[in-house]
């Protein structure tokens, strides 16, 4: 695996696609997948978006070493995740992927490659 603490973003997405891949239940549809906010109209691209066992769709923002999410995408986040209504899927990766809304967001923060393990993944989904 490797990195450090000065790994990649694209790393750290990748890592966790394996190991989502590689998980029972869960099903990762397909990564930057943008989505629309009903009410403003605002663009939230996730970096990956997955299924989880019950079905609900998740769009997960990875962030690696020292990075934040933005305040605008903590704002976005935070209005899909205390929605009623999912958010709709827009664009061709979303029409190929065959994903047409969001149900929630979650964060994983990857702070070194060779500390991530399928149990810090699940205690954040």
């Amino acid at each position: 695996m490797g990195g450090g603490a000065n790994n990649s973003g694209g790393e750290a997405v990748q890592l966790l696609r394996d190991i989502l891949d590689d998980s029972k239940g869960y099903r990762v549809i397909d990564g930057e997948i943008s989505f629309r906010h009903p009410k403003t109209g605002e663009l939230r691209r996730y970096d990956l978006v997955v299924e989880d066992p019950s079905g609900r769709v998740l769009g997960i923002e990875v962030k690696s070493g020292s990075a934040t999410p933005t305040g605008t995408q903590k704002v976005f986040d935070n209005s899909l995740n205390q929605s009623t209504e999912s958010f709709q899927a827009v664009g061709a990766k979303a029409s190929k992927a065959q994903i047409t809304q969001v149900d929630e967001s979650r964060l994983v923060t990857v702070k070194n490659l060779d500390d991530i393990s399928p149990l810090v993944i699940w205690e954040v989904l």
